[in-house]
């Protein structure tokens, strides 16, 4: 096989596994953080407001980790110099 073609076939599986990681850690901690929030809402419902607030944050500093990792992976199929 040629060294290009190799170079492009390990880059995309890089990419797509980079992404897989990202959004698999991403769905875990956001379903965690749901089930927390879910039940201290249940415990404690006069905090409810406050409790979906900070889950709200939570969640967004979660997602951007898949949007870091999405960014990670278009860099490595489209900004890679060494497959120009």
């Amino acid at each position: 096989m040629d060294s290009m073609i190799v170079l492009k076939m390990v880059t995309t599986f890089s990419a797509v596994v980079a992404i897989a990681i990202g959004a698999l850690g991403a769905a875990i901690g956001m379903s965690k953080i749901g089930m927390a929030a879910l039940e201290g809402i249940a415990r404690q419902p006069e905090m409810a407001g406050r409790t979906f607030t900070t889950m709200l944050i939570a969640m967004a500093l979660i997602e951007a980790l898949a949007i870091y990792c999405l960014l990670i992976s278009l860099v490595l199929i489209f900004g890679n110099p060494f497959i120009h």
